[in-house]
């Protein structure tokens, strides 16, 4: 199996292809955590899931109804839903891509985010669902024009190049777009630790979701 992450320049949300080739029936599974929180010291307060049978997706919210994501896949079935009772719980939700027989085939993982209430969020789920190959196309010509277009060293080391080219292209993803403060440089980005029921919060550094490049 191989895996490949990405995240469209211009979308709210991220796409895992995951290509199969196989001999015998396989199966995978998705299992998470969820985390549905701002960045420390903001907060949304109350959170919740669901699950949403017509997306095949689990929905998350938060008393406003303001802030909203997606997490599933057009092939996602037999979920299992964190829940807490006063006798046990489960923080792990998890849904299964449908078993693959023989031969390849590509499966999906599409996270979607809006801050604008659950039809953002749904639009931008079917938009990178439906249309993920022409965004995976997209994002990685919007690096190389970056890389073609702007200053550069030819470097005498190959993987010191590509170390190179790599920092640069973490430096743009460092830009980022919020719909209430306009466009800037993250500071960074704040590590969550849960440690005996509690969330710790420590900065270290900017850690961006990977692309696909070139």
């Amino acid at each position: 199996m191989r895996e490949t992450l990405f995240v469209p320049v211009h979308e709210q949300g991220a796409v895992i292809l995951l290509d199969v080739e196989t001999e015998q029936p396989f199966e995978i599974e998705a299992a998470f955590h969820r985390d549905f929180q701002l960045e420390w010291p903001a907060a949304l307060g109350a959170t919740y899931s669901s699950w949403m049978a017509e997306e095949r997706a689990f929905y998350f919210g938060e008393e406003q109804r303001k802030f909203v994501a997606l997490v599933g896949s057009p092939t996602a079935a037999e979920p299992q839903q964190e829940y807490q009772t006063n006798y046990s719980e489960a923080q792990e939700s998890s849904f299964r891509l449908g078993a693959t027989t023989k031969g390849k085939e590509r499966k999906l993982i599409v996270i979607a985010g809006s801050m604008e209430g659950r039809v953002g969020a749904e639009k931008t789920y079917r938009h990178l669902t439906i249309d993920y190959a022409d965004l995976l196309k997209e994002s990685a010509e919007y690096y190389r024009t970056y890389l073609a277009e702007t200053v550069t060293l030819d470097l005498p080391d190959a993987q010191i190049q590509q170390a190179y080219d790599w920092s640069r292209v973490s430096m743009l993803q460092g830009m980022v777009t919020n719909p209430f403060l306009g466009t800037g440089s993250s500071r960074g980005t704040v590590l969550r630790e849960r440690a005996n029921g509690q969330d710790s919060h420590g900065f270290s550094g900017a850690i961006r979701a990977g692309l696909r490049w070139p």
